[in-house]
């Protein structure tokens, strides 16, 4: 059960993190690049953790889409301050 809450938990992270990067790209604020790390990284997180659910014991690509996602938050955040 607490592994089930951390695993959506992470998927509504992406969904919002897939959400702001398509917005930040269209209106122009961010770079494409940064974009598409971040429109890939939701893609395989999201996929991962679906797949997650259903075979547990499979969590690679939810691990890779993790950290992806990580590094899409630190590029993306640095982008935005300075």
């Amino acid at each position: 059960m607490k592994n089930s809450r951390f695993t959506l938990s992470m998927t509504l992270l992406t969904i919002g993190a897939l959400a702001y990067c398509i917005l930040f790209v269209t209106s122009g604020a961010i770079p494409m690049m940064i974009g598409w790390l971040g429109l890939i990284a939701s893609i395989l997180s999201v996929v991962g953790s679906g797949i997650k659910f259903v075979q547990p014991s499979f969590g690679i690509l939810f691990t890779i889409g993790f950290l992806l996602m990580m590094l899409f938050e630190i590029i993306f955040g640095g982008w935005l301050l300075f």
